[in-house]
């Protein structure tokens, strides 16, 4: 057995202002947030996400780097 201590640097998360409103909002109707809790630990600790979220990266200058999935019907997040 390989005991491996060398390890990547962890994601950052930086919440805007939007997304937390947003989260509050939708946390209060009849979103799942659970879908979405999970989904962020997959890209948090840099495991595949399953093709049911359509994971794609998004076009255009502004948004280089950038990338966008739907958790659920037109239920976005869009992360770098």
């Amino acid at each position: 057995m390989i005991n491996n201590k060398r390890s990547k640097l962890p994601r950052r998360i930086e919440y805007t202002r939007t997304f937390a409103k947003s989260w509050e909002r939708y946390n209060r109707g009849r979103r799942n947030m659970n879908d979405m809790i999970e989904v962020m630990k997959l890209i948090f600790s840099d495991k595949e996400l399953p093709e049911k979220y359509l994971d794609h990266e998004l076009k255009g200058a502004e948004w280089e780097g950038a990338r966008e999935l739907h958790v659920g019907g037109d239920f976005i997040l869009k992360f770098q």
